[in-house]
């Protein structure tokens, strides 16, 4: 464990949300604070206030976002699977100053080529090649394997045992949903959503549903 220095004061995170995937996020970045040893969770922000109620867990909501007054020492994340909530959040955060960070569990295998934006959040297990670039506010849960010159844009919401292959464009705002299969030099437009055990063979329009193997447009 990294301990720290007892005259730096320990940085505030505060997670965004207490909904489903952020309790999951806070116990990931629990564990991760725990290794780190320079900051903390101090809390949740959400507008709901009981969200927690009968849930014991060790840190509270202490707030709305829109109540709450980021201090010189906080700093964010933001588990939060909608992009237009994502983004509605982080411009709410940056018109008041303050850190939006990133969360990486320490069982997270990259190369240091590895380029990544602001309020990334990614879990346990999972493995990125040499020269991908990962876009803000993207989200990649556990078990998720993306390949070489992968290219993430801001706000998609990876689930986990997914694998995205090499030279593949996945643009902002899709949703990959578990075992899902996106095969090397695949393009997944924007607004899009790629349900659950598909396989993409090259192309998905823009705020296209595809579902099956190989992955075919859905119409409801």
């Amino acid at each position: 464990m990294t301990t720290s220095d007892a005259s730096v004061p320990l940085k505030n995170l505060y997670i965004v949300s207490a909904g489903g995937f952020a309790r999951e996020v806070f116990w990931l970045a629990n564990y991760a604070a725990s290794l780190d040893g320079r900051y903390r969770v101090a809390g949740f922000l959400d507008d709901r206030p009981h969200l927690l109620d009968g849930l014991n867990y060790p840190v509270p909501i202490v707030s709305s976002v829109e109540d709450f007054e980021p201090g010189e020492r906080d700093f964010f994340i933001l588990p939060i699977a909608s992009y237009q909530a994502k983004r509605h959040y982080r411009d709410l955060l940056l018109k008041k100053n303050a850190d939006i960070g990133n969360m990486f569990h320490p069982h997270v295998a990259m190369t240091p080529h590895t380029k990544f934006g602001r309020g990334v959040i990614i879990a346990h297990n999972v493995s990125i090649a040499c020269e991908t670039v990962i876009g803000d506010l993207v989200c990649i849960n556990s078990n998720v394997a993306i390949g070489h010159d992968v290219r993430i844009d801001e706000g998609c919401h990876i689930n986990s045992f997914v694998f995205i292959g090499g030279g593949s464009h996945i643009e902002a705002g899709v949703t990959i949903h578990p075992h899902a299969v996106v095969l090397p030099n695949s393009h997944v437009k924007a607004g899009s959503t790629v349900g659950a055990g598909s396989v993409v063979l090259k192309t998905v329009k823009e705020n296209q549903t595809v579902f099956g193997v190989p992955a075919l447009p859905v119409y409801t």
